[in-house]
């Protein structure tokens, strides 16, 4: 049971996500419609559908196959979310994977095993608090 004892947690990791996006909105509104680094443009009221679909289809669809019936835009603001938003900080493990199972390019990710050579020592720094999507 994913929420069982937790009131606070929507009852699965799917309708967790589209409730943190949800909650997110504005953040995402502003961040998205705004990012000029995708050839893709997406206007405040594009995100906003492509949000509205994301956030039906992560609660209203139990199959594997979530990803077939999303818009070119949806999937695109799917794709950026995946390469943006990070576990535990913006989002809780369960949760982001069923947003990634939406991106066919982060189902990839998920389904590869991993690589001992993708493993690196810690010679990056750790990421800052502010480096978060959601909490700037």
């Amino acid at each position: 049971q994913y929420a069982s004892g937790k009131p606070y947690l929507a009852a699965t990791p799917a309708e967790e996500c589209a409730a943190q996006l949800v909650r997110n909105r504005q953040t995402l509104l502003e961040t998205a419609s705004s990012d000029t680094t995708t050839q893709v443009h997406l206007s405040k009221d594009d995100v906003d559908v492509a949000l509205r679909e994301i956030c039906d289809s992560l609660i209203n669809v139990e199959d594997d196959d979530q990803a077939a019936g999303l818009s070119p835009k949806a999937h695109d603001l799917v794709t950026r979310l995946t390469k943006d938003l990070t576990a535990p900080k913006d989002m809780g493990m369960l949760p982001l994977r069923s947003l990634r199972l939406l991106s066919p390019s982060a189902v990839d990710q998920i389904t590869q095993p991993l690589n001992p050579s993708d493993i690196t020592q810690k010679s990056t720094p750790p990421p800052s608090p502010t480096d978060s999507l959601f909490f700037s």
